[in-house]
């Protein structure tokens, strides 16, 4: 294979995308693949029932040959 074709397969840099603000959060709250969590917002009381508290999540995404993509599990 050339190096040039061998070079696009390549990740050349890796970034967070837009943030979000989860729906309400619960003892076993998860995420779906590919993204991070970023922050909290809660009401004041960390007991993380009726749905008061939120997190911010953004996607990781990475790019390859010049085109950002977002990853679909980590």
């Amino acid at each position: 294979m050339p190096e040039s074709t061998a070079n696009q397969r390549y990740v050349t840099g890796v970034r967070l995308g837009a943030q979000a603000l989860s729906g309400g959060l619960e003892y076993n709250y998860s995420l779906s693949s590919g993204n991070v969590v970023t922050g909290f917002k809660t009401d004041g009381d960390w007991e993380m029932r009726g749905g008061d508290d939120r997190v911010y999540y953004r996607q990781i995404q990475y790019c390859i040959n010049g085109h950002w993509v977002s990853a679909a599990s980590i």
